[in-house]
């Protein structure tokens, strides 16, 4: 017997200059053109117009547009969601200080406080140690500040929970986020012999813009220091035993910079798989400096999807080698694979230089209460009234007019996506309602009982005829495998 079908809840259409039908599934991912002859009539079994029929080309199945009329799709992508919450592997965002030596003018810092004192250095090693009974191995992400302003820190905590995880025959692995100027090649070979694999190091363009946005503290150019750097160890390590992603964050200053830029960076690094390039739209993250930078930043994140024609044709006129590892957080980088931010795993903990355990950065920013306090760490039942409460919120909790929303696998932020602003919603201060609570969408308050829809919904359209421009999908010239 036939199983009945029904239209995802998850399609979006619309129509190319051809008139034929583009249709996308933002929870699969995938992407179509249905041949014009056919748009209507396809229009109307995707609305649920008229009963799907049995000689649907199975492709439209395969690529999820229509499903059992049984499946409960708001289930299917909780269940992506906890399978993304369930990690087994510790990780541990560690920030060794808040002081840095650039004056970056779209970063947040305050540079307030010293380095984390030995204290609570011992109680971080007590905590993954009761965390590692549980949990498969760790994984160590270095953050600050800069983080290699505390390289002591950095190379006495890596020893410590090597050793840790070596004792308990769990896996180790490290990552780092670092503004490259103090990554010598000597910093490099060490942080290697610490297991530190993944590298990201910013760069937002040529030499003048790129000093312009991220000034060093003191005299000299950050720029200089962090090629010098990138080149002596591209020269001077071999084999694929790192990867540094070059994240570039695009504001209005650094745009008309961009293809010099790519060109200097694909002299110096195309060809090289160890070196990749991320580029994103530089967000408001609050601070003090932003405010007279502002005039600069893009508006939101669909600013992000509408540079993708202009960088794909720079990399395609002159021949680019070298790799683009995704274009930021816009749209087009969820569909088919948003489950919201990382700290939607359980066993993903902050902890900054005074020992407070956080579940992300802008939850300390925000002065929201901290899971615990490393100072007074006696074990894990210390953190576990307020894990319960961020546990709480990592499923989206959906209103009743949201339920059949075509979105939600890419993204409401104030419902399936960010868990700080949900977090906020359900327990924050209500004397803040009118603050600001995500600083990639400052729009979106705690007042908030109408959640806010991504910006980049307003131009789907728009986005998808992109898409296909991007990777062309031939046109499906029949919908029926029989002809009819």
């Amino acid at each position: 017997m036939s199983k009945r079908l029904k239209p995802s809840q998850f399609n979006v259409a619309t129509l190319d200059e051809a008139g034929n039908l583009i249709i996308l599934n933002t929870f699969s991912g995938k992407l179509c053109r249905v041949a014009h002859r056919h748009a209507d009539e396809m229009q109307t079994f995707l609305k649920g117009g008229q009963a799907v029929p049995e000689t649907i080309n199975p492709v439209f199945i395969e690529k999820g547009y229509f499903v059992d009329a049984l499946t409960d799709e708001l289930a299917l992508y909780k269940s992506r969601c906890f399978e993304t919450y369930d990690t087994p592997i510790l990780e541990i965002s560690v920030l060794p200080t808040h002081k840095c030596n650039c004056r970056c003018v779209y970063c947040y810092e305050r540079f307030q406080g010293g380095m984390m004192s030995e204290e609570i250095q011992d109680a971080l090693v007590r905590f993954a140690k009761d965390k590692l009974q549980t949990c498969s191995g760790l994984h160590i992400s270095w953050f600050g500040g800069e983080p290699l302003v505390g390289m002591d820190i950095i190379r006495n905590l890596s020893t410590r929970l090597m050793s840790l995880c070596k004792t308990m025959h769990k896996a180790y692995s490290s990552s780092i986020t670092t503004n490259g100027t103090l990554l010598t090649p000597e910093t490099f070979a060490e942080l290697q012999k610490y297991r530190v694999i993944f590298y990201q190091i910013t760069i937002d363009g040529t030499k003048s813009v790129h000093d312009l946005q991220r000034p060093l503290a003191g005299e000299g150019s950050s720029y200089d220091m962090i090629m010098e750097n990138l080149k002596a160890i591209k020269s001077a390590r071999r084999g694929p035993t790192f990867h540094i992603l070059l994240r570039i964050n695009l504001t209005k200053k650094n745009m008309d910079e961009l293809e010099p830029f790519l060109l200097e960076l694909d002299k110096n690094f195309g060809g090289d798989r160890r070196f990749n390039l991320n580029i994103n739209i530089a967000g408001n993250w609050g601070g003090d400096r932003v405010d007279a930078f502002k005039e600069n930043l893009f508006d939101d994140d669909t600013d992000m999807d509408r540079t993708r024609d202009q960088i794909n044709r720079i990399i395609q006129e002159n021949h680019l080698s070298l790799q683009i590892n995704g274009f930021g957080s816009g749209i087009k980088a969820r569909i088919g694979s948003s489950t919201g931010c990382y700290v939607n795993k359980k066993n993903f903990y902050t902890v900054d230089p005074t020992g407070a355990i956080f579940k992300c950065e802008q939850e300390e920013r925000n002065l929201f209460p901290p899971l615990g306090q490393l100072a007074t760490y006696k074990g894990l039942n210390d953190i576990k009234a307020e894990q319960a409460k961020w546990d709480s919120v990592i499923f989206p909790e959906l209103p009743e007019k949201c339920k059949n929303c075509a979105f939600i696998p890419v993204g409401c932020w104030g419902v399936t996506v960010c868990p700080l602003v949900k977090y906020t919603k359900k327990y924050g201060d209500p004397t803040k309602n009118d603050q600001p609570l995500c600083p990639e969408h400052p729009e979106q308050t705690g007042s908030g009982n109408e959640p806010h829809c991504h910006s980049g919904v307003a131009h789907i359209d728009e986005i998808m005829r992109e898409m296909v421009k991007d990777s062309p999908q031939p046109i499906i010239e029949d919908i029926y495998v029989t002809g009819e």
